[in-house]
């Protein structure tokens, strides 16, 4: 809970004490609200949302950073969209680029660079396949009005809009893209490796962090890497948790560089050196001539044939970089609130005078669960979380002194992860919110138990990222 909320929480004064207790709930009931949906990242699973089959050809407008750089210089990627009838093809790459953060030369993150491309480039063209779009179209060609298919390559850089998560990002570049081409097929690339850590820990890359900063050491190097590897894993998450809900396929480069040894998408490889059997992977995080030439024609080859990777439906994935709610007696869509082996739990109506109050009745002979929803997805089976500690907060009133609950992760039985979380002072907000982290990293759990020693009444669970 943030200072800012513990100070209103406190501001609250004037009338007897049992107004002032009045007062101060309803507006701990409101706040602890604003704070739980705040971010909050719903997925919706619907057939019909995701679009299926190859890309179509004629124009394709494509935004990347580094990687997409090394496409053109050493892949061929141009004239290969061109030859399988991806024409034009109008790649705007930038090494160092993300959706916010400025590539390095031209300093044009992608957000700027959709405004600069959103125009009339037939005059002054000189690619031959521009100018001939140009004369079969009364020299006119918007590269993104026209496209009938975007390509994003983005998601390896990291951002400099800290008041957003990646995935409101996404979506912000997205609207911006569709508002001027509604009609295009979105296809977005998932992310190939996390970081060279052979780089990150060798003595040339410490000497060379040292000529901007003396007292840069190994250690310094590891946690860079580290920082960097819990980044780009959460990022992969995202991309595709967002392929439904913000409605595109996801090319995978990481299938393609790691199928055979790595066969999950959503955990990136645990090896000290990122370099592949093949050569592929120069630096952990750039590709080799070979490996773009390579990766090149499977990109294209996955263009004409649909060959895109979907979220397996066995699996829920939840975006945690702001607050994931769960209403224990209105859940999102995609999870089951279980108690005493049926659906839903045991309400309290009412708490002394506040009779609209609601909340699930929890005690260690009777703990809650939260599962995947197997009624609305079938194939449901675990939740997906982003290989992170978890804070965990409920909004919770118990008999005093006020006990823990205790909230277990488990996946196929067994206990992966723990959180005690316990209620702060000083103020009737604190004292109804009750956190605390895992007690070790989560990713995949199909139960959640939530319990108490002594009763406690329940209404609102809230996961994130610690």
């Amino acid at each position: 809970m943030s200072t800012t909320t513990k100070a209103r929480a406190r501001t609250s004064s004037g009338g007897s004490q049992k107004n002032q207790f009045k007062f101060r709930w309803w507006m701990a009931l409101v706040l602890v609200s604003v704070v739980a949906v705040i971010g909050i990242i719903i997925l919706h699973f619907s057939n019909a949302a995701t679009t299926d089959g190859p890309a179509p050809t004629g124009p394709i407008y494509w935004i990347g950073d580094s990687l997409s750089t090394g496409f053109l210089v050493s892949g061929g990627l141009q004239p290969k969209l061109e030859a399988a009838g991806y024409t034009p093809a109008f790649v705007n790459a930038n090494p160092g680029r993300s959706i916010t953060q400025n590539g390095f030369s031209p300093g044009v993150n992608a957000l700027s660079a959709v405004d600069a491309d959103n125009k009339n480039v037939c005059p002054g063209a000189t690619s031959a396949s521009i100018k001939k779009y140009c004369s079969e179209h009364n020299n006119t060609y918007n590269p993104i009005k026209d496209a009938k298919t975007i390509m994003l390559y983005i998601g390896t850089n990291p951002e400099t809009d800290q008041t957003k998560s990646f995935s409101q990002l996404q979506q912000d570049l997205l609207t911006k893209l569709r508002a001027i081409n509604p009609n295009a097929r979105y296809i977005w690339a998932d992310i190939a490796a996390p970081g060279n850590y052979a780089l990150a820990t060798s003595q040339d890359s410490v000497n060379f962090a040292r000529l901007g900063n003396p007292k840069t050491t190994v250690q310094d190097m590891i946690n860079n890497f580290n920082d960097t590897r819990a980044r780009l894993f959460r990022n992969q998450v995202t991309i595709y948790a967002n392929s439904i809900k913000l409605n595109y396929s996801v090319f995978s480069q990481y299938k393609f560089f790691w199928q055979d040894k790595f066969p999950s998408i959503f955990q990136f490889p645990q090896i000290t050196d990122q370099k592949d059997s093949q050569g592929f992977i120069a630096d952990g995080t750039h590709y080799s001539p070979a490996g773009s030439d390579k990766l090149v024609t499977y990109i294209v080859e996955s263009l004409k044939t649909g060959n895109f990777v979907k979220i397996p439906l066995n699996i829920i994935p939840i975006d945690t970089t702001d607050w994931y709610k769960v209403n224990l007696l209105s859940p999102p869509e995609a999870v089951q609130i279980k108690q005493k082996n049926a659906p839903g739990c045991e309400q309290q109506n009412g708490f002394k005078d506040n009779s609209s109050y609601k909340g699930c009745r929890i005690q260690s002979t009777t703990p809650l669960t939260i599962t995947p929803n197997t009624g609305n997805f079938s194939n449901a089976q675990a939740f997906l979380f982003p290989n992170r500690i978890i804070t965990i907060c409920a909004t919770s009133i118990t008999a005093s002194p006020q006990p823990p609950l205790t909230i277990t992760f488990s996946y196929k039985g067994k206990v992966v992860s723990t959180a005690n979380a316990v209620y702060g002072t000083g103020s009737d907000l604190a004292k109804i919110l009750a956190c605390g982290d895992t007690n070790a990293p989560i990713t995949q759990v199909d139960t959640i138990t939530v319990s108490s020693p002594q009763l406690a009444l329940v209404n609102v669970v809230s996961f994130r990222q610690k």
